[in-house]
């Protein structure tokens, strides 16, 4: 599997201008969620994983 660079793909998003105010558009992404409580280093969280 190929390793994205998101600091480097979407700059706009990671280093917007220091020169004031800027309006970002931020493009529709998809995420993956782990939901639970504990410790990550738990049975809890390795059999989500």
């Amino acid at each position: 599997m190929e390793k994205i660079d998101f600091k480097k793909k979407l700059k706009e998003l990671y280093l917007p201008s220091d020169k004031g105010f800027v309006l970002v558009d931020v493009p529709e992404m998809q995420f993956v969620i782990i939901d639970g409580e504990g410790s990550p280093e738990g049975e809890g969280f390795a059999s989500a994983v």
